[in-house]
């Protein structure tokens, strides 16, 4: 759907203060007199992410409710409640380069070891009976030089993804398409414009050691996987 032209208007508020607020287990709302269709402009107060949602609460989980909004057709609330929780990646570029920016790639560390415990039973007679027993513990940890690793290790990768909001013909209904794992969101961004809070995920590769040397790899020394180009701060392509 085209990009909708965004509209302001002075309400008067319910409160001065747009945060997270209870009474009587209702949030507050903004005194909104418009009877057309509308969704109003939200921004995010941690990270200043805009979204445009179908609500009139002053606080949306994160966001908080603001004057400006847009003109809809009753048609586009469908369209507007599949993406109440996601935001348009073309107007927020600059906190989607900031996460891909946060993110680096790291080694993880293979770690199994043993303890002896005890196992306690009760027959209906209430005779005790006190049994060995071995309990495996395995995980993974950054520290290389831990005296319970295995020498199995793996490299851990962030890759990015985003949706794309289609609608169905045959279901009559909007949906959610992801897109594929990528390493920059600019390969994405065009076709799968949308994006929520947790949109990275931890791809890994995989090898194999003598534990004696974990300690002297370095992230250097692998070559698997490539980053995102952190020198372009641009967005490649914008959508207007």
């Amino acid at each position: 759907m085209n990009k909708p032209k965004v509209r302001k208007v002075y309400l008067k508020i319910l409160s001065l203060l747009a945060i997270p607020f209870f009474v009587s287990g209702c949030t507050k709302k903004s005194d909104c007199k418009m009877t057309q269709s509308h969704v109003h402009k939200y921004v995010n107060r941690n990270n200043n992410v805009v979204s445009y949602i179908n609500s009139e609460n002053l606080s949306y989980n994160d966001f908080d409710w603001q004057e400006e909004y847009i003109d809809i057709n009753q048609d586009d609330l469908a369209f507007y409640e599949i993406k109440k929780s996601m935001y348009y990646g073309p107007d927020n570029w600059k906190y989607l380069y900031d996460v891909m920016r946060s993110k680096h790639d790291y080694l993880e560390f293979y770690y199994e070891y043993t303890t002896d415990d005890t196992i306690t039973m009760v027959d209906a007679d209430g005779n005790v009976s006190v049994f060995p027993s071995t309990t495996t513990h395995t995980g993974w940890t950054t520290n290389p030089n831990d005296s319970d690793n295995t020498g199995r290790m793996h490299i851990c990768h962030n890759r990015f993804y985003g949706y794309n909001i289609v609608y169905n013909y045959e279901t009559k209904k909007y949906e959610k398409v992801k897109s594929p794992l990528v390493d920059d969101i600019r390969d994405i961004i065009n076709d799968y414009p949308y994006f929520d809070k947790e949109c990275s995920t931890i791809v890994t590769k995989e090898y194999n050691y003598d534990r004696s040397q974990l300690p002297s790899l370095k992230l250097s020394d692998f070559n698997d996987f490539t980053g995102p180009d952190l020198e372009n701060t641009e967005m490649e392509g914008k959508q207007l």
